[in-house]
């Protein structure tokens, strides 16, 4: 069983690296200053602000996962979403392709 720091080790790497990859303006130093100045505030003890025992490590969690499913949207959106499809190009993105259209007799003999 992991220990609480090494839980939040864990967490912290993972909301840097979520945090790097929304680039949401500021500046990466301005994300990890505040990222870890966080971290060391509530390192010591939660109970000092009288909140839950993991209450910290829950609200970083929650953000952790915001992030992540944010960038997951934002990539398939970014793939998927490009407006009205024909219906071959709907049929090509999952895999099938549509029949060859009838051509019947009327067609071939006005050549």
């Amino acid at each position: 069983m992991q220990s609480q720091r090494t839980k939040a080790l864990d967490l912290y790497k993972k909301l840097y690296r979520n945090l790097r990859i929304a680039n949401l303006g500021k500046s990466e130093e301005n994300y990890v200053d505040i990222l870890r100045n966080e971290f060391r505030q509530h390192s010591v003890s939660d109970s000092k602000y009288c909140m839950q025992k993991d209450e910290m490590m829950f609200m970083a969690r929650a953000l952790s996962t915001y992030l992540t499913s944010t960038n997951q949207t934002l990539t398939l959106y970014s793939k998927y979403c490009r407006g009205e499809r024909s219906i071959e190009e709907a049929a090509n993105i999952v895999g099938l392709k549509l029949p060859k259209q009838y051509e019947g007799p009327s067609t071939a003999t006005k050549k």
